[in-house]
């Protein structure tokens, strides 16, 4: 039996090491949209839900430059830069 439960166990280790922080998410997001957002993760998140089903996530890259990304209820995505 334990034999069975040690084999297990490199299964699921490769699942958790993939996993992805939200901030290199909406890193990536921005620089897929075309944006200069240097560095793997992005600071400052604020997330909001919206009215149509959708949500909003604010972030600073670290060269200080913000950016709004939006979802809205039916999955499509926008990102807008901020002053």
């Amino acid at each position: 039996m334990v034999w069975l439960l040690l084999g297990a166990v490199p299964i699921l280790a490769p699942v958790a090491a993939q996993a992805v922080r939200e901030e290199e998410d909406v890193a990536t997001t921005i620089k897929l949209r075309g944006y200069d957002c240097p560095g793997r993760v992005v600071h400052d998140l604020t997330r909001r839900s919206r009215s149509d089903g959708g949500r909003e996530v604010e972030a600073t890259c670290s060269n200080g430059r913000r950016f709004r990304i939006t979802v809205d209820g039916e999955g499509r995505l926008r990102v807008t830069p901020l002053r």
